[in-house]
């Protein structure tokens, strides 16, 4: 699709929404990722289809996926064009799949009301609101920090519990997500006029 491996995930999810179903894309989709156990969405993938094959147009896919999915998008075509944003539908209905399944097997093995998720799929939103639509649990909490860079605040409380012997630590309930530097309307304007940048501000 032509976009940047870890950093625009978030614009295929949001290309997926204009795409539409393509039953031949969604059975291309399952040779890439072949769900085992259907009813827990246990899943393997194919590396041949990213790495061990011959890969002549990137290092991200291989040529076996160009001949299953078609060339990848030139840099002076639109993402918009039909064909990608059926691949990314394709894509994000194959991993909201596995998602489900997974939630609703997680929902019969531990019996629980409430589950917190957390890993870098979960910042994807889209999937994680077709996760609350189907009310499989009555609580559901999203890591905000889903990636890698959440991976901190674990090895924190972790170290807490050890190293301090705190074993019934506990975390205040988070209020905002904006927890970093804040700035004065007056200095983000002398750093875009500085930059010599257009802007527009809004009421």
């Amino acid at each position: 699709l032509g976009y940047r491996a870890y950093e625009d995930e978030g614009r295929v999810m949001g290309l997926s929404c204009y795409g539409k179903y393509d039953k031949s894309l969604e059975e291309a989709f399952e040779k890439i990722l072949t769900i085992i156990e259907p009813e827990s969405g246990f899943y393997k993938t194919d590396p041949t289809y990213r790495y061990n094959f011959k890969r002549s147009k990137g290092n991200r896919f291989s040529d076996k996926l160009i001949a299953l999915l078609g060339e990848p998008r030139a840099p002076k075509e639109s993402p918009m064009e039909e064909r990608f944003r059926d691949i990314a539908f394709a894509l994000q209905a194959s991993v909201e799949k596995v998602l489900l399944a997974m939630t609703s097997w997680t929902k019969e093995v531990v019996n629980a009301e409430t589950c917190l998720f957390a890993g870098g799929v979960h910042m994807n939103c889209k999937a994680n609101g077709s996760i609350l639509k189907e009310n499989i649990f009555k609580q559901c909490y999203f890591q905000p920090a889903a990636s890698d860079n959440g991976v901190s605040l674990g090895a924190a409380l972790i170290a807490e519990k050890q190293f301090r012997q705190r074993p019934n630590i506990s975390c205040p309930k988070m209020q905002s997500l904006y927890q970093g530097t804040s700035y004065e309307d007056e200095e983000i304007f002398k750093t875009l006029k500085k930059c010599k940048v257009k802007f527009e501000k809004s009421s």
